[in-house]
């Protein structure tokens, strides 16, 4: 297996280990970096239980007005998008 190859699970790396981000002003420290192997072993045990839940309550999240409008399939929210008032077609404001 290519684990074993690399010295087994914790020396497999990911952007999420890096030690410094660069961000658009200056770089900056990671301290995410800390929690990202154990974050990577406790996922595929944690996201189906996440869910489950999402599964259970999407009922109640759609009567309270919680859930998202629906997209098309790959299409992204884009930045310009309000995030809460109705958009009047041909309006500017």
């Amino acid at each position: 297996m290519v684990d074993e190859l690399a010295g087994g699970r914790w020396h497999l790396l990911t952007m999420d280990d890096a030690t410094h981000i660069l961000g658009a002003d200056a770089e900056r420290g990671n301290l995410r970096r800390l929690w990202a192997p154990y974050w990577r072993y406790a996922r595929p045990k944690v996201a189906p239980a996440w869910f489950a839940l999402m599964d259970f309550t999407r009922a109640m999240r759609t009567l309270l007005g919680l859930r998202g409008k629906p997209r098309g399939a790959g299409v992204k929210k884009s930045h310009g998008e309000a995030a809460s008032g109705p958009q009047v077609p041909g309006s500017t404001t």
